[in-house]
């Protein structure tokens, strides 16, 4: 995983402007993390929601959704 977020990203992430398939990630998330248990179980969620891989990784590049050490899973 790397940390350099786009120009694009970073707007986004500066003016909370999120394009409507951001925010639909946002959502979806928000909604799993707050009845989440351990990381295994929002990835899993996520998972089940159709979300992607590469939504998944946006996620975590632009700190919304950061892991925890391994014994928190």
């Amino acid at each position: 995983m790397y940390n350099f977020i786009s120009e694009a990203e970073r707007h986004e992430e500066l003016y909370s402007s999120y394009n409507t398939h951001h925010q639909e990630v946002l959502t979806i998330f928000n909604k799993i993390k707050s009845s989440a248990r351990t990381n295994i179980d929002i990835l899993l969620r996520l998972k089940e929601k159709g979300i992607s891989d590469s939504d998944i990784e946006w996620l975590k590049r632009t700190d919304h959704f950061l892991p925890t050490h391994s014994y928190n899973q």
